[in-house]
């Protein structure tokens, strides 16, 4: 495998299932990836967020949280369904911090 395959195994990504979920296409799977990181829904989620528009912020969150599956960067998407479950279920006393190690974790897979 490439350099890329190891800059996300050692990010802690389940690179033997996301590469089979492209086919084993390694080629299309970062691609797929750096679509990730030019991907709104993250902005969507912080702007959603701070402005207390809780139901923007899910389908956004939940948006993510399904590109960030697919491709198995597993540290992220732990935060992103944290985030997601607590707007589903209206906990919010913590979305701000949850939202903040969503940040904190794709400014990680950014610097890949």
């Amino acid at each position: 495998m490439g350099v890329f395959i190891d800059k996300l195994e050692a990010y802690g990504a389940d690179t033997e299932v996301g590469l089979a979920r492209f086919a084993g296409d390694e080629g299309l799977y970062e691609r797929c990836f750096y679509m990730l990181i030019d991907d709104e829904n993250f902005a969507a989620l912080q702007e959603a967020v701070a402005a207390k528009k809780y139901d923007e912020a899910f389908s956004a969150a939940h948006a993510l949280k399904g590109v960030v599956g697919n491709l198995e960067l597993a540290p992220l998407y732990q935060a992103v369904s944290v985030a997601v479950e607590s707007l589903r279920a209206s906990e919010l006393d913590n979305i701000e911090a949850e939202v903040a190690k969503v940040a904190e974790e794709y400014e990680k897979i950014k610097a890949l």
